[in-house]
């Protein structure tokens, strides 16, 4: 979601130029995004995995795969459609302070459906009605300056869109919480029910908000009523599939509709199972209880949780917006300083080696004692600590400090520290946090394992869902801090000092940290759960206090598990929380690694360097085919061994089925030279019946074989979008030398 264009100025007139501009570029993504959905309403995308599954012998589980992949590329491509739309609100907003409420939880809601890593096509359809809906605030640019009676009753109906697009957003939260596929099929008429609730009511709320504002100017809007109304039946169309997108979720359909309908299902263990069994989904006991809780219940349960999510898009997109109006500096010790906000910091950069000591020394000669900062030299005067400064202000790892980078980080300094102190911190303070943390996190683990053994039986299968996750700290995390972390340790500095602002700083930031966990009830459902624990997207910093926290309370669970029962989803829960954080730290390696190629750098020595080298482990572990992360995935969600063996088991058959389709082709080819021999007046030998043999046999004498993958590819169909079938690709016969034996 770009914010490059986020308005600087507050003058109507830039304002309603400014609109005028972007408003084409965003109607024309609403019209494309309109075709898009009918596209997928016609089902030439969704259902074409099932439709023409009796033609694909081949390749079916391959093909099937491939096209959900396309399914959710363009789920994603729909959501996307808004950002043109946030574009053209971003200014609206700045000068309509009724509208500017709403824009911002709109914006949040795209930005929480964008980062997911996969976006379902019915969530999809309706965040593009909210975002048809949410254009029509454009038609107040002419009218944005002027104060009337049009005001309360526009802040009445936008204070109930917001209220309606938050509904929304905890009802998709909770639609993506439940991602098995049996609560999209035992629960897909409540689904239904509430998408398509969510699609008139975004309908009638954007007819409300045209017409009030049609009190004041003339709209000529890009769709007609008519067009309106086939997009609504589109968006119908694709809900109904829900709970039906693949042949196991229809085959699990029917089958519930076979044994009494979803209530007489849900509240039967073994045809609940025969659901999942059908479904290839292990079911649990937290699972059979979210599938039986009423679904407003599990919304009201979630409200939390959502709300802190929105609340961590929004700083999120606050940073992003102060950070595209930032100008860049040159380098560290070079460049424009009139826009930094510390003084001190403005001569640093131009002379770091020497600003601080002769400032200190000053202040001795002047009062006749130390300055309380001096204790600092030792970090601010040499180079080799002058880099993990750097670090700790270059957000982006490319070696250029922005202005809000380097304003952002002064602000982040503890109440009552000296620019001085914070400089030192992150010198070698920082590195030396880590190590205690490293070594209470270590001693943590333990105490969880060991606990984990004395565990009620009743609480087993839930510690051993959360014992796998917690397996995978070592090799992601706990292995990258070996490395570099202990390089920056001094000895030349007071220890005393050293000692005082570690205490504070790992306080200040536990208590911080602890209350946002708290808030959360320690569950960290997402990435943007994390950014509001931490306020901050670069997770390195602050990693390793919120694992401290996180896992002493998680070492309280298994403690209390030994005595008394507790939920398996709250178990769960846990495990998912610590996967939450490895694929953060995931995340961000392959942000700062993306940078650094397009910078042309060497990105092991960077992984190397930056922060000490915290990336460095995982880096290297990351590169093998197998890695951590791979496995963790394909343990998060569901793939096991079983799976493997069950495609394992389809081979012989799926090549049996190839050689056929080669022997068929074979025979064709026969026939083909048979006819030219004909034509050509040559000596045409018999084709052979089931395949040309004795011209495989002639020629397998004065010729390489063919490679397999070419015979494979020849043996390949083409699919013909237009006729909606597959079609054998029809061969073009080689030109042959006169002379060459066919015998």
């Amino acid at each position: 979601m770009s914010s490059a264009n986020t308005l600087v100025g507050s003058d109507p007139d830039v304002i309603r130029g400014r609109i005028d501009r972007l408003a084409p570029g965003a109607e024309q993504s609403l019209v494309a995004t309109d075709a898009l959905i009918a596209k997928v309403a016609a089902g030439e995308f969704a259902s074409s995995v099932y439709r023409y599954r009796s033609s694909l012998t081949c390749v079916p589980n391959l093909l099937a795969k491939g096209n959900d992949k396309e399914v959710k590329r363009l789920a994603t491509k729909i959501v996307s459609g808004a950002n043109q739309v946030i574009e053209v609100l971003e200014g609206l907003a700045e000068l309509h302070p009724v509208a500017k409420a709403t824009v911002t939880i709109f914006k949040a809601l795209i930005k929480l459906e964008l980062d997911r890593r996969d976006n379902n096509e019915q969530i999809a359809v309706i965040c593009h009605s909210m975002t048809s809906l949410m254009y029509v605030l454009k038609y107040l640019a002419p009218i944005i300056d002027i104060d009337d009676g049009l005001n309360a009753a526009l802040e009445e109906e936008l204070t109930n869109i917001a209220s309606n697009m938050q509904e929304f957003g905890n009802f998709s939260n909770v639609y993506y919480k439940y991602k098995n596929s049996i609560f999209r099929v035992c629960r897909s008429a409540e689904y239904k029910d509430r998408l398509s609730g969510f699609q008139v009511s975004f309908t009638e709320q954007k007819g409300n908000l045209q017409q009030l504002i049609s009190y004041r100017v003339a709209i000529e809007t890009h769709d007609t009523a008519g067009q309106i109304a086939v997009v609504a039946a589109n968006v119908e169309k694709i809900i109904s599939k829900l709970g039906e997108s693949t042949p196991k979720e229809e085959q699990a359909a029917k089958f519930i509709q076979q044994k009494g309908g979803p209530d007489a299902v849900l509240y039967d263990d073994a045809l609940l199972a025969g659901v999942a069994k059908i479904l290839g989904e292990k079911l649990n006991g937290s699972m059979k209880t979210a599938l039986r809780d009423d679904l407003d219940a599990l919304l009201s349960a979630n409200l939390n949780q959502f709300i802190l999510k929105v609340d961590g898009a929004k700083w999120q997109i606050e940073e992003a917006v102060e950070r595209s109006t930032s100008t860049i500096l040159r380098r560290l010790d070079a460049g424009p300083h009139e826009l930094i906000e510390d003084e001190d910091v403005k001569v640093v950069w131009k002379a770091i080696n020497d600003h601080f000591e002769i400032k200190f020394r000053k202040h001795f000669q002047d009062n006749g004692v130390a300055h309380p900062d001096s204790w600092t030299l030792p970090f601010l005067s040499k180079v080799m600590y002058h880099p993990a400064i750097g670090d700790a202000i270059d957000e982006d790892g490319s070696g250029f400090v922005s202005v809000h980078e380097c304003n952002h980080f002064i602000k982040q300094r503890p109440p009552n520290w000296s620019l001085p102190q914070w400089f030192a911190f992150w010198a070698a303070v920082w590195f030396d946090n880590n190590i205690v943390y490293y070594n209470k996190v270590v001693d943590i683990v333990d105490d969880i394992r060991t606990a984990a053994e004395k565990a009620k039986a009743k609480n087993k299968d839930g510690i051993a869902y959360y014992l796998v996750v917690l397996d995978f700290l070592q090799p992601i995390i706990l292995d990258s801090l070996d490395s570099g972390i202990a390089e920056n340790a001094q000895d030349d500095c007071d220890l005393q000092e050293f000692t005082r602002v570690q205490t504070e700083y790992m306080d200040l930031e536990q208590g911080q940290v602890r209350q946002r966990l708290e808030e959360a009830d320690y569950y960290l459902e997402d990435e943007n759960m994390l950014v509001h624990a931490t306020k901050s997207t670069r997770i390195e910093l602050s990693i390793m206090c919120l694992l401290t926290l996180v896992l002493e309370h998680h070492k309280g669970t298994i403690i209390r598990a030994q005595k008394e029962v507790i939920e398996e989803d709250k178990l769960v829960d846990m495990g998912d929380s610590l996967a939450t954080v490895f694929l953060a730290f995931n995340n961000r390696m392959a942000d700062l690694i993306r940078g650094w190629k397009q910078q042309r750098l060497t990105v092991a020595l960077q992984v190397q360097c930056f922060a000490g080298g915290i990336y460095s482990g995982w880096y290297e572990e990351s590169q093998k085919t197998d890695n951590a992360l791979d496995r963790l995935l394909k343990f998060c969600n569901n793939e096991d061994d079983d799976e493997e063996e069950e495609e394992s088991a389809e081979t012989p058959d799926k090549m049996s089925e190839l050689v056929d389709r080669v022997a068929a082709l074979e025979t064709r080819l026969g026939n083909i030279e048979h006819m030219l021999q004909i034509l050509t007046g040559g000596n045409p030998s018999k084709p052979t019946v089931g395949g040309n043999n004795a011209r495989s046999k002639s020629r397998r004498n004065d010729v390489p074989e063919e490679d397999p993958e070419e015979e494979h590819e020849v043996a390949h169909q083409e699919f013909d979008e237009n006729e909606g079938e597959y079609q054998q690709e029809e061969e073009e016969p080689e030109d042959r030398d006169e002379d060459q034996d066919y015998e």
